[in-house]
């Protein structure tokens, strides 16, 4: 991977983190998988808005979701987060 590319990904992350509603995404999917609407009822907010925050989330490689019945379930991608996490701490 190049330079560019490594700057573009840890960019990506950091925009993803920077919101307190997506960090408490993470919080939450940190502790078990949960639907858009079990996020929307735990925030407090609409189930639109838990579904901008998980797409942002996604794009970094963050969360995944899976489908289950009726719903997609998201779930948190800790491969990516570790992975992004020991490259911004081994430069």
């Amino acid at each position: 991977m190049n330079n560019e590319t490594k700057i573009d990904q840890l960019l990506e992350f950091f925009k993803a983190l920077a919101d307190a509603n997506r960090l408490k995404i993470i919080g939450l999917l940190a502790k078990e998988d949960l639907s858009v609407e079990q996020l929307a009822e735990l925030l407090g907010v609409s189930s639109s808005t838990v579904s901008h925050h998980l797409s942002r989330l996604s794009r970094a490689g963050l969360v995944n979701a899976r489908a289950e019945s009726y719903y997609s379930i998201y779930h948190l991608n800790l491969e990516k987060l570790e992975s992004l996490s020991k490259e911004i701490l081994a430069e």
